[in-house]
């Protein structure tokens, strides 16, 4: 399992916006295996939003703070989280060709 440690609030990193990666129209597409959590206990945080601005998706996680996105081509994707109580973050992830590992992502309290 892929985890994303950056704890940091808005990194302001943009990647580029090419999610082809030189593969054709026709290509299966993926899906994105996401779980929120607390940076202090690892415990879970439900109805985090997600959100893929530049392919328009928004989701909810579940109350496990689990969320599974379907549909997405394989590329390079910024992915905003936000959950009240807690610093907003982006983070920068690569959907590969093959199926890609589940991200876990660590929330900051605010409090």
């Amino acid at each position: 399992m892929l985890t994303i440690e950056e704890e940091l609030g808005n990194s302001g990193t943009i990647i580029g916006n090419d999610h082809s990666l030189d593969v054709p129209e026709n290509q299966i597409v993926n899906s994105l295996n996401l779980s929120v959590i607390h940076s202090e206990n690892e415990r879970p945080i439900g109805n985090a939003l997600i959100s893929i601005e530049c392919i328009g998706k928004t989701a909810v996680c579940n109350t496990d703070g689990e969320l599974c996105l379907t549909d997405l081509k394989p590329g390079k994707y910024d992915i905003d989280v936000i959950c009240p109580g807690f610093i907003a973050q982006r983070i920068s992830i690569l959907i590969p060709v093959e199926e890609p590992n589940p991200i876990r992502v660590k929330m900051i309290s605010n409090s």
